[in-house]
């Protein structure tokens, strides 16, 4: 591409989204949007999961099931639901004389044995012979929405069994029956993270739900937005699996067209906006972090919407400062910081490329300063009242309106408080916060240091299982890992597009190279347990980054467009090789046994 094609900074006329965006544009991303929202939606999430409960208050409450004749039990699936506490259920055999435990249900944050279980079906293998056995309550508190019985060598639920000898209080919200009310509803013919929640939906899908029900969130350790725009999907769709991750697979196929009208902006190349369109879409990470009850997939969409609206900015004639552009610029980082606070890391990327075009646009000023001017007053005097203007306005817009966003996140916790009280309790709980991540150390075996992110050293299991029931040949599972092309070549581009945009002096690379270290360098510094998904911020810049670097390449080398058409097919090819690993898929065990490349990645 030639680079001359890229119009020069500052404009001479305001400019809009109809100075580089047509209808062919809308075309191609509503293409791609639709194309990968079709493909994210396959096995998204269950419509439906057992909405009944019994809740417990008092320990000892039990009851028994007569199944009416001996019978070998090979499984019992339970689905939990959302209570006020933790807590287990004995399950006790009857061996002809006496009842005796056999099982423990358990019910708690981070199980000894096992993944967490709430708001999920899980199952425990049994194969034991029994007529009657007995649930009892250990903790009360705990809320049980759905109980299933197996027997061996069947996959239909036991029926026609009787409930007998209850006890039971009062006070219970709910009742024994409706642990038996909805089983048609078990799961047993996917995997479990269809029908339920996994890994940090845990907390966060959760505390959407709580949202929901009014209740106090779970999770309080990140910002709330993130778990608004969750609990909308939820509220439409229902409490259930594809409700409290619609939202975020939404965001996943917005932020392709979000990143198309930035690259568009940038090169003013429908080609190049493709390219940088189709290669997000095809990245492993974005795809499944956009597909699960989590927070961490709104992040990138707000920051490319914050990057772009200040671009465009930085483009209006530098004799005005208009407000909008700071104000939606602003609007978008507010989003991201109250959406995790790693979106607060794009304030100095901002302001460095902000600043950048103005030290660019030098001559501009000096245009505007009158000849007979003494050379000392044009630094002293009219030069930095120029620059100071701008820069002021535009950093004191984006301040105040990305601060207003980030607190207005919080209005739902301090509706009805005093004035004081609500400045206390915002203060404390950002202080509350910041101890938690500060202090988030210890042993995980998926952590991961930011050196070993962008070789993808470390890939993240969210979830794995061999379907159906553990047979072991079949397996499922969500991997969160980056396409290995992409993120491979970005090793070499993000630092290529640094030097050019030194070397050349131009806008488009400092602003790709300054969004991407703005998200990648702080994570240098910070001592807490950290993961690979924490680089997904980082990834459409790296995108941006290569699709640069080979614009320019093709501005030196005729054949450079065909390489790059290479370049895409290829990344498109391992996405589709590696789409089970990250869509949870059932595939033979074998097939993801060969896809595990290095001795790290361990899934």
């Amino acid at each position: 591409m030639d680079m001359s094609r890229v119009p020069p900074s500052p404009e001479k006329h305001a400019v809009s989204f109809r100075d580089f965006i047509d209808r062919k544009d809308a075309v191609i991303m509503l293409i791609l949007c639709i194309v990968y929202f079709v493909v994210a939606l396959v096995n998204l999430g269950s419509f439906k999961t057992p909405q009944t409960f019994w809740r417990t208050t008092e320990k000892n409450e039990n009851f028994e099931i007569d199944f009416g004749r001996p019978v070998k039990l090979s499984r019992l699936y339970y689905f939990w639901g959302i209570g006020p506490a933790f807590g287990n259920f004995r399950l006790r055999f009857h061996d002809g004389r006496k009842y005796v435990t056999h099982h423990i249900i358990e019910n708690a944050p981070y199980p000894r044995h096992g993944p967490p279980v709430v708001l999920t079906w899980n199952y425990i293998p049994i194969f034991s012979e029994t007529r009657k056995l007995k649930i009892v309550v250990n903790d009360p508190g705990t809320t049980l929405s759905e109980m299933v019985f197996f027997e061996e060598g069947s996959d239909y639920p036991l029926r026609n069994f009787k409930i007998s000898k209850r006890f039971s209080v009062p006070k219970d919200e709910g009742r024994i029956l409706n642990l038996f009310d909805e089983q048609h509803l078990v799961d047993y013919r996917h995997p479990e993270y269809f029908s339920g929640m996994f890994w940090d939906e845990i907390g966060v899908a959760r505390s959407a739900i709580d949202y929901i029900d009014g209740g106090n969130p779970t999770d309080w350790m990140h910002p709330p937005l993130g778990k608004l725009l969750i609990a909308a999907g939820a509220v439409v769709f229902g409490k259930v699996p594809f409700g409290w991750r619609i939202t975020g697979t939404l965001f996943g196929a917005l932020m392709v067209a979000f990143l198309y009208v930035l690259a568009k902006a940038l090169f003013r190349s429908r080609f190049l906006a493709f390219a940088a369109a189709l290669l997000l879409s095809v990245d492993f990470m974005h795809f499944t972090q956009t597909r699960i009850g989590t927070a961490d997939g709104f992040v990138p969409a707000f920051l490319v919407l914050s990057y772009l609206f200040m671009y465009l900015h930085m483009l209006q004639p530098k004799e005005t400062c208009g407000w909008k552009y700071p104000l939606l610029s602003g609007v978008f980082l507010g989003c991201a910081a109250a959406t995790k606070w790693m979106g607060a890391f794009a304030v100095p990327g901002l302001a460095a490329a902000f600043v950048a075009g103005e030290i660019r646009n030098f001559p501009v000023y000096f245009s505007k300063i009158n000849r007979n001017t003494r050379v000392s007053s044009v630094f002293t005097v009219q030069m930095p009242a120029m620059l100071k203007h701008r820069l002021t306005k535009t950093f004191v817009i984006v301040f105040l309106s990305s601060f207003a966003v980030y607190s207005a996140s919080y209005i739902m916790f301090f509706f009805g408080t005093g004035l004081s009280n609500v400045v206390v309790d915002f203060i404390s709980l950002q202080s509350n916060m910041l101890k938690f991540h500060v202090g988030l150390v210890g042993p995980h075996p998926f952590a991961s240091r930011w050196w070993q992110w962008p070789i993808i050293a470390r890939p993240m299991l969210y979830f794995k299982t061999y379907w159906p029931s553990g047979a072991g040949d079949i397996v499922s599972m969500i991997i969160s890992m980056g396409n290995p092309l992409i993120w491979w070549s970005g090793i070499i581009t993000v630092p290529l597009t640094g030097w050019l945009a030194w070397k050349k002096k131009t806008l488009v690379p400092a602003v790709i190279f300054f969004g991407a270290m703005a998200q990648y360098a702080p994570w240098f510094y910070l001592k807490r347990m950290t993961y690979i998904y924490h680089f997904f911020s980082v990834v459409p810049f790296l995108i941006l980054s290569v699709v640069y670097v080979f614009s320019v390449l093709e501005a030196r080398w005729k054949r450079a467009r065909l390489v790059f058409w290479v370049y895409l097919a290829a990344a498109l090819l391992l996405f589709a090789m590696f789409y089970p690993g990250i869509s949870g898929f059932a595939v033979p065990a074998k097939y993801m046994a060969w896809l595990k490349w290095f001795p790290t990645w361990d899934f």
